[in-house]
């Protein structure tokens, strides 16, 4: 049986039973309505940043970071961040899927975010935006990003800029994830052989309300019209008020093939359209 939830809180679980059963795998998916068109003033480069911080280990817990569990049940994790979405998402084998849906739970909605934590993985963040500027392709795309979106959250790297990075506190950290990954911000899918029981079982402690941070007013999933620079709009016929979408911008982390919450939200949320 196919399970689509709504808490009060406002958080969802939607799960899919596959149409025959068999010894199969269980995808895993936290949907975050929030990336780098997120983040307020003071915040750039939080989504990013934060992404890397779920994959820590956890505070007074045997249990070691995300990767490490989730391998351990023969599993694979990872995650990315774009401009309208962060997404973690796993895939184990049923046997594991309970194990696993808890251990991606905890690890997204109650990070340990230690100080020493953060500063280790700031240097790797900062590696990263080296080696992205190393690279002449992605300086260009960057740059000419920048440019088509100027003013805007899209303008903005996924990565944040070194000075932002930099300034980035445990405490800007915390708050940002309090704010965005709580209530109507957050879906679970769950795909593969586990039963709308188990998977209820499992989330409600973490998504009905006791763990997950309150409900919060969210912003559509579906980007709303984004100012483009007159010259770059003439440049390629547009108006300088065309909808466009950024879902399938540059995400960080390794290439996946999960296809991106702005192109399937019509599909998968109770959402308003823009206005045109």
């Amino acid at each position: 049986m196919n399970l689509d939830h709504v808490w009060a809180n406002g958080a969802r679980v939607v799960a899919v039973q596959p149409r025959r059963q068999g010894p199969g795998m269980v995808a895993l998916q936290l949907w975050v309505r929030e990336g780098t068109c997120g983040e307020r003033a003071g915040e750039h480069g939080a989504a990013h940043f934060v992404e890397h911080m779920l994959f820590k280990p956890l505070s007074g817990t045997p249990q070691g970071d995300l990767a490490v569990a989730i391998e351990e049940l023969g599993g694979d994790v990872n995650a990315f961040t774009s401009h309208d979405e962060t997404v973690i998402y796993a895939s184990v084998p049923k046997k594991y899927a309970g194990a696993a849906l808890r251990a991606l739970l905890s690890h997204s909605l109650r990070p340990a975010m230690q100080a020493d934590e953060v500063e280790q993985e700031r240097a790797v963040i900062l590696e990263e935006i080296s080696e992205y500027e190393d690279d002449h392709s992605s300086a260009a795309s960057d740059s000419f990003i920048e440019a088509l979106f100027a003013g805007s959250g899209y303008g903005r790297p996924i990565l944040g800029r070194r000075e932002e990075v930099r300034s980035l506190s445990v405490l800007r950290l915390r708050a940002f994830h309090e704010r965005v990954y709580a209530g109507d911000g957050v879906v679970l899918v769950v795909a593969g052989a586990m039963s709308a029981k188990d998977v209820m079982s499992c989330a409600s402690g973490w998504l009905s309300g006791g763990l997950l941070h309150p409900k919060r007013r969210c912003a559509s999933w579906v980007p709303s019209r984004c100012q483009i620079t007159a010259p770059v709009a003439s440049f390629f016929g547009l108006s300088a008020r065309g909808r466009l979408r950024a879902g399938n911008a540059r995400k960080s982390g390794d290439a996946h093939d999960i296809t991106s919450l702005a192109d399937i939200a019509p599909a998968t949320t109770r959402t308003t359209p823009s206005p045109a």
